[in-house]
Order: structure tokens, then C-alpha cells, then sequence
């Protein structure tokens, strides 16, 4: 709705809740408002905070679900690597998109899964326009046209941009303006 400012005063008055709640024991919802309340700060241009709130979350969902693949875990992974590779910090925040990418292929072995395609553009997109970026990019795009069969969506569009845009600036100019057309013209479907 707009009112970033009080969304996110409200999100750190259920971070402080639950800090007083669980004093000093880790719990799944005090790691889940750690990282709403980081991912609001960041999008707030108060990144230093954010990651940090970010790297408290993952810290304590690692020790929540030690030896264990969960979706929240792989979620922090994610979203911290994210963060840093935006900051500057590439070669950590891609081995943290990494170790996202690897749970979330343990934790859908088999299945199509938007997160896991959200993993494969994005550690696709770390590594650029080279083999093995192109691809992750490409898997992703195939699990999203699967996942979103005879349907416009905006993962899926930016799926066909990425791909096309790193096939384009590897040379191969006709298959990727023609992916990049179909972005186009669904996002174009997509907002009208």
C-alpha cells in the first residue's frame, strides 16, 4: 500500500515481541521476523542493518535445522547471498546462492518447484554469460514454463529475458532476441 515506513515499525514491533518472547532461545518465528524486518530494511536502503538482521536469521535457522535441508534455511541462504553479492562481497554471496541452489535440488529431487527455479536463475544470473550461468538460466526457464504451462507470469517472463539477454550477449543474437520478444509481449499481457 505504500507505507513502507510503518510496515516495517510494525515488523520490528513483532521482532522485539518475540525477542522478549524467546529470550535468548532460538525459535522458527524470531528467525522469520529477523529476516522480514532485514529484507524491509534493505529495501529501505538501510542495508547495513538489513544484512545483518539477515545474518542473524540464517545463523540461527543453521543452528534450528543443523544437518537438516528446510526451506527456510535455503530461503536465508538465498537471501543473504543476494545481499551480498549487491554489496560487493560477489565471491560470498554466490557460494551462499550455492549452498541455496543444492537444498533446494535435495529438497524438490524430482519435482518442479518455484523456489527452486527462483535458485537456479539466480546462482544462473551470478555466473553470467558462460556455460554453466546459461545453463542454470535455461533450467530455469524450462521448470518455470512447466510450473506456469498456458500461463503468463512474471517469474516466467524474466526467466525468458535472462536467458535471452545472456544468449544475445554470447553471440547467439536470433534465439535471444526471440526469447526476449516473448518477455516482452507477456509482460506486456501481463500489465495490460
Amino acid at each position: 500500500m505504500g507505507q513502507r515506513e510503518e510496515g516495517v515499525a510494525l515488523k520490528r514491533e513483532a521482532l522485539d515481541m518475540r525477542r522478549r518472547l524467546c529470550r535468548g532461545v532460538d525459535h522458527p518465528d524470531l528467525a522469520a521476523s529477523l529476516n522480514n524486518v532485514g529484507m524491509s530494511l534493505e529495501a529501505l536502503g538501510q542495508r547495513e542493518e538489513g544484512v545483518a538482521l539477515q545474518r542473524e536469521a540464517l545463523d540461527m535457522r543453521r543452528r534450528l535445522y543443523r544437518g537438516v535441508d528446510h526451506a527456510e534455511l535455503a530461503q536465508s541462504l538465498n537471501n543473504v547471498g543476494c545481499s551480498l553479492e549487491a554489496m560487493g562481497q560477489r565471491e560470498e554471496g554466490v557460494a551462499l546462492k550455492r549452498e541455496a541452489l543444492d537444498m533446494h535440488r535435495r529438497l524438490y529431487r524430482g519435482v518442479d518447484h518455484p523456489d527452486l527455479a527462483a535458485s537456479l536463475n539466480n546462482v544462473g544470473m551470478s555466473l553470467g554469460q558462460r556455460e554453466e550461468g546459461v545453463a542454470l538460466q535455461r533450467e530455469a526457464l524450462d521448470m518455470r514454463r512447466r510450473l506456469y504451462r498456458g500461463v503468463d507470469h512474471a517469474d516466467l517472463a524474466n526467466s525468458l529475458n535472462n536467458v535471452g539477454y545472456s544468449l544475445e550477449a554470447m553471440g547467439q543474437r536470433e534465439e535471444g532476441v526471440a526469447l526476449q520478444r516473448e518477455a516482452l509481449e507477456m509482460h506486456s499481457r501481463l500489465t495490460a
